[in-house]
């Protein structure tokens, strides 16, 4: 259902386009950056009060529906949790599901916004503010404590090392994005190198390897994409950046590896142990799974916590799709699977038209997040996971109505 920009024409919805990217890049600077424990409130009471004054405004509350795929992926899983729920008669797991439910719904704030207006600007300067607030809020952490992993706003180092792999694609874009200011091409710039320094501070190897091969695995696909429209300069060139990304990838990783000394700092360290108890668990549970909040005790129990582990305060195996498998069982696995697939096909689908740049800043965005979750948490973290849906609020909104397979001969 497209929205139909009736009930404002001229003036009107041109000031009313500016105020939509006011709210929208207020709204990205509010979740970027955690000033308060109740800064998420602040952003979803912003957006009530936007959404009531615009659909009184506008004398309409028609909305515009992302495509189909996206949303068929989103009531997938979270449909297959509650039915994994509710099976279990876990009340603890559904109260879960509200809370993940809760914290996706940025996607749905920044899409009502996209679907109706031009919020690009806004939006993406959110995000380039936010990245900048909160990196400086990193050093002075690292001044005022060297030697220490930073972690900003974001509770722990792995979640800030997660936040910066999926906004530094975004920050990438604004250096190389069309008909952008020298200005603001120069402060992407600065902000990205300024990025890269800060996931070095936070020593999260897991958002290193997954911003590296997320970035290269983007680029592969929009080249393969688009392999007889590319000339061979840009051929050649991304091949030497793939090759240089590659190698800067793997010395970083080492040096972030050479200081751990710990059984857990190793590679897989505890993970593995996790993963095989998690296996343990499942082969219990197969269909629904132990509970989405049973995990930490099923692990430190005598029939399934390894002899070898050390590590406490454990509270999911470090894997996403060995959490859902194991939590909510097949029925929760096939429902993550099915929202991994169908997410990343829509996004192939977005009819990006000539912006190559953010064709490949979007599925870098996605990818990063999900090799990012074979190591970590994302879709149950709430901190990142709002800014993750977010940015996939605004890519799947890009140019909707257009058509994906409209000749594009300058593309």
């Amino acid at each position: 259902m497209i929205l139909k920009k009736s009930g404002q024409t001229g003036n009107n919805y041109k000031y009313a386009e500016i105020l939509a990217n006011i709210i929208a890049g207020m709204l990205a600077l509010i979740l970027s950056v955690r000033f308060t424990p109740a800064y998420y409130t602040y952003a979803i009471v912003l957006f009530v009060l936007y959404l009531t004054y615009d659909c009184i405004k506008s004398r309409t509350v028609k909305i515009s529906m992302p495509h189909k795929v996206f949303t068929i992926g989103y009531c997938l899983l979270y449909g297959s949790l509650i039915v994994s729920a509710a099976v279990n008669a876990d009340k603890g797991g559904l109260n879960l599901v509200r809370q993940y439910i809760y914290w996706s719904l940025p996607m749905w704030m920044i899409a009502y916004m996209a679907g109706k207006y031009k919020i690009e600007k806004g939006f993406l300067s959110g995000i380039l503010s936010g990245a900048i607030i909160s990196g400086i809020y990193g050093v002075a952490q690292w001044i005022k404590h060297p030697g220490e992993r930073i972690y900003s706003f974001y509770t722990y180092p792995t979640h800030y090392g997660l936040v910066i792999a999926i906004v530094l694609p975004v920050v990438l874009y604004l250096v190389f994005k069309r008909k952008e200011s020298m200005a603001m091409r120069l402060t992407a710039l600065a902000t990205a190198g300024f990025l890269l320094v800060l996931l070095f501070l936070t020593d999260t190897r897991a958002a290193l390897i997954a911003i590296c091969i997320g970035l290269v695995g983007a680029l592969g696909i929009v080249l393969v994409q688009h392999w007889s429209r590319i000339g061979h300069k840009i051929k050649i060139g991304s091949f030497i950046f793939i090759l240089a990304l590659a190698s800067s990838s793997i010395a970083g990783f080492g040096y972030m590896q050479s200081h751990r000394t710990s059984y857990a700092g190793q590679i897989g360290g505890e993970r593995i142990l996790m993963l095989s108890a998690s296996y343990k668990m499942w082969e219990d549970h197969k269909i629904s799974g132990i509970g989405l909040d049973s995990w930490e005790k099923y692990y430190y129990s005598e029939k399934y916590h390894p002899k070898e582990g050390t590590e406490t305060n454990l509270d999911m195996p470090h894997n996403m799709f060995v959490y859902f498998l194991t939590c909510a069982g097949i029925i929760g696995a096939v429902g993550f699977i099915f929202y991994t697939v169908l997410t990343f096909w829509g996004l192939l689908r977005i009819p990006f038209g000539n912006d190559l740049a953010l064709e490949i800043c979007a599925l870098t965005v996605f990818l990063a997040f999900f090799i990012d979750g074979m190591a970590d948490s994302t879709l149950i973290n709430k901190i990142p996971a709002k800014i993750y849906f977010a940015l996939v609020g605004f890519f799947m909104m890009y140019n909707h109505g257009a058509e994906k397979d409209k000749p594009d001969e300058n593309r």
